[in-house]
């Protein structure tokens, strides 16, 4: 058996959620030596740490998602596609994982081997996505994004199996996307965290006592991963000089960045997209992790935060309620109640007992989520379909 991994740049740095899964999952297949070759469009630091980490990784610059130079990309996709092939025949590969739907259109069923692709998304609304928005006929660019959408971003039409990250995600996967229920399985995403070296230096960078509180909250610096919330819950704790709040991650939108670190500079800290080693310091040097995503298909940084026994705080919203039990290894509270969360933070912050409680849950409930059970699942479903 050999895997073919292709997996699309997410973002500028590269170091996000699903880039850190696809490691987990190729450190656990050289473990088990098991063969791949993951197709990587990028040659950034992600691309060169992969390389540092023995992670057999192949730069192939395939064009992004864009419908932008629409019949040009489909010139290009052509040239892909046989540079894959090729790659497929001079490895011996048995089995193709993607882990965007749109990266299926570089493939071609007629090459029979057997395609799953991975689900990361999940919607609290999962209006079906159409071929043609009457609508929209005043508006052909959009027009034909939506289109381009519908037949290509997210077509799981070639895909033998869809792995969906979690109920979230497989709801997503059948009312917005229209994959058949039999087709998808789901298998939650998982973690190994091999060091938990403390970095000294953090502390003294950012200027954090010991005796100081760590608030910690990791993704995107977008709306929609709860930066703003994460930072106005900040304001709420501007008299506590002892309470440091930290948001890791890098961004979309430069203009966006720029003017949430400018307004919210002497609350929260921004240190910008981190390696994977540097993130780990992170959740080390942290008390607790305050998670405010909008909507969320799983929430990976939410079990690496297990792994270091931080209760989390997020909002109670599909995706991250399946991962967060209310109570249990922290809090899942009513969408946009910021009080709510304030007296939340505050309770846990000022009650050590409830704290070590909620802490230990946390950690055992890593458990759940090791990359040993996800490639366990990932290799049944790999073998099931050879059959």
């Amino acid at each position: 058996m050999k895997i073919l991994i292709i997996q699309e740049k997410r973002s500028k740095n590269g170091f996000e959620g699903t880039l850190r899964h696809l490691i987990y999952c190729c450190k656990e297949l050289n473990k088990r030596n098991i063969d791949y070759v993951v197709l990587y469009n990028s040659n950034d630091k992600l691309y060169k740490y992969m390389l540092s980490q023995n992670i057999n990784v192949v730069h192939l610059p395939f064009p992004a998602k864009t419908v932008k130079n629409l019949f040009h990309r489909r010139f290009e996709v052509f040239k892909i596609r046989k540079k894959i092939k090729k790659i497929i025949e001079i490895n011996n590969i048995t089995h193709i994982h993607v882990q965007n739907a749109y990266i299926l259109d570089f493939l071609e069923k007629k090459w029979n081997i057997k395609i799953t692709a991975h689900c990361y998304s999940a919607f609290i609304k999962n209006e079906p996505i159409k071929y043609f928005y009457p609508k929209l006929l005043m508006d052909p660019r959009l027009l034909l994004h939506k289109f381009y959408e519908k037949l290509i971003v997210f077509n799981y039409r070639k895909a033998d199996r869809v792995i969906a990250v979690s109920k979230a995600a497989k709801k997503t996967l059948i009312e917005k996307y229209g994959v058949q229920k039999e087709k998808i399985k789901i298998i939650y995403n998982g973690v190994t965290i091999e060091n938990k070296k403390k970095n000294i230096n953090l502390r003294k960078k950012f200027n954090i006592k010991k005796s100081d509180k760590v608030i910690l909250s990791v993704g995107r610096v977008t709306k929609e991963k709860g930066v703003e919330d994460f930072c106005e819950v900040a304001k709420k704790f501007k008299n506590k000089s002892n309470i440091k709040f930290i948001f890791v991650g890098g961004y979309e939108d430069e203009n966006y960045a720029k003017y949430i670190k400018n307004r919210y500079k002497d609350l929260v800290i921004f240190p910008g997209a981190m390696s994977i080693s540097k993130l780990l310091s992170f959740y080390y040097t942290s008390d607790l992790f305050l998670f405010l995503s909008h909507r969320d298909s799983f929430g990976l940084v939410l079990v690496e935060a297990m792994y270091f026994k931080l209760p989390a705080i997020v909002w109670n919203v599909t995706g991250l309620s399946e991962v967060v039990t209310n109570n249990y290894n922290g809090y899942c509270c009513s969408f946009g109640k910021l009080n709510i969360v304030q007296k939340k933070l505050k309770f846990l912050l000022s009650n050590k007992k409830a704290y070590q409680k909620i802490s230990l849950n946390a950690f055992k409930k890593k458990d759940l989520y090791t990359i040993s059970i996800h490639v366990d699942k990932f290799l049944k479903l790999i073998f099931d379909l050879s059959k």
